[in-house]
């Protein structure tokens, strides 16, 4: 273990082992605060930086969600039979049932979800509540909390998406997960289907019709460029601003079709016979058994990319053509902000090990993620910070590398 120097552990919460959800345990964006839920023999309550809240019939486990600037908490509790979202501690309005996670805007301020109460569905927004009588799905909240859109089910069986209050045509229905607002705010695009097709629709306008369409809409960072995968019945492929690049076999779906943080680059796990390939601006690289969900990074620069690859039963994290072989498994792969180094987190044996650039840095019994499913995070070139789990207590550590 090349021990790098730790430059800061600052105790988060103590976990209490015969009361914790485990799977509940979730971090916040900037990896400095943490909650879960815990549970206890007639009540279940949230436990927020060692501040319990409120006890409560029940929680929706899968609810808890934070704001992006790590400030507020939102999830779902149960009481007397119904459900009710909880922000900031505060406790809204009861109804049967909540669909969830809650959405939160950026700075907690704001907050939307789908709700139902005696047969009619809601979205709730802000306190404010719009009514469907035949379904509501996909309320998705633009970050700066300023515009809103979801999925309304008409009584023909028709969908329209309703964006800021205002209904958009019928389609025969819309792709789950698909509603997409930009990193700015500014625009929005979703997936449907409509006539044995399927296509997107980017600020109202509909794009070009495809055979599929198997994954959501991803924005650039600078919110100017929309990708999303497609195909033609025979081949998938990734369509950058309406345009269709090279064809492959298959797009292999799972968070792995990204643009670089400067919107120049793209890339994308893809499928070509038997194997599986990171294809960077179109142009696949070696091939694997498998491509881990959700792995798939690339710099800043978008000059340097990494994944997690399986060859027969072995796993490696794969950067810039270079293999090395992991025990396990590994995740959570990010790179420094000056593009040099790539961090990642791996199981060896019962531990978790934090590695940057292959070697190992950090041992803890286990690390754990955000919301967002990243547990690492570059807060200088040279500064990684993450939250692990010591001897039953909850850190937030910054190591010098």
């Amino acid at each position: 273990m090349n021990m790098c120097t730790v430059i800061d552990q600052q105790f988060i919460l103590q976990i209490p082992a015969p009361t914790i959800v485990w799977k509940t345990l979730v971090a916040s964006p900037d990896l400095r605060h943490a909650a879960f839920i815990a549970r206890y023999r007639d009540a279940m309550t949230v436990i927020f930086d060692e501040v319990e809240s409120e006890r409560f019939d029940g929680m929706v486990e899968a609810s808890l969600v934070f704001s992006s600037d790590s400030k507020y908490l939102a999830y779902i509790a149960v009481y007397r039979g119904k459900q009710c979202v909880v922000l900031d501690g505060v406790p809204g309005p009861a109804f049967d049932v909540i669909l969830s996670p809650p959405r939160v805007s950026a700075d907690g301020r704001h907050l939307a979800y789908s709700a139902r109460i005696s047969g009619t569905w809601h979205v709730v927004s802000n306190e404010q509540a719009f009514e469907s009588a035949h379904g509501i799905a996909l309320v998705t909240m633009s970050p700066d909390g300023s515009r809103l859109a979801w999925a309304a089910l008409q009584e023909s069986g028709l969908t329209t998406m309703v964006v800021d209050g205002t209904p958009g045509p019928l389609y025969d229905a819309p792709l789950q997960g698909s509603v997409t607002f930009s990193p700015d705010s500014k625009h929005l695009a979703y997936a449907v289907h409509i006539g044995g097709q399927q296509l997107v629709v980017r600020d109202g306008v509909e794009g070009p019709r495809f055979h599929g369409v198997p994954g959501p809409p991803v924005y650039s960072a600078d919110s100017q460029r929309l990708l999303h995968p497609a195909g033609d019945g025979t081949q998938q492929f990734l369509v950058v601003d309406e345009t269709p690049g090279h064809p492959f076999d298959h797009i292999v779906i799972g968070e792995n079709h990204l643009f670089s943080l400067d919107g120049q680059h793209t890339a994308c796990s893809v499928q070509i016979g038997g194997c599986q390939h990171v294809a960077v601006d179109d142009v696949a690289g070696a091939p694997y058994d498998g491509i881990s969900v959700a792995t798939v990074r690339l710099s800043a620069d978008g000059r340097r990319v990494g994944f997690v690859a399986r060859l027969a039963d072995a796993r490696y994290v794969v950067c810039d053509g270079l293999e090395t072989r992991v025990p396990n498994n590994a995740w959570g792969l990010s790179f420094s902000t000056d593009n040099k180094h790539l961090a990642y987190v791996a199981n060896v044996g019962r531990r978790h090990v934090v590695f940057v650039d292959g070697n190992g840095v950090f041992e803890c019994d286990g690390i754990i993620n955000t919301c967002g499913k990243r547990p690492l995070l570059f807060e200088a070139p040279e500064q990684l910070r993450f939250m692990a789990l010591i001897a039953g207590g909850l850190y937030s550590v910054v190591v010098k590398l």
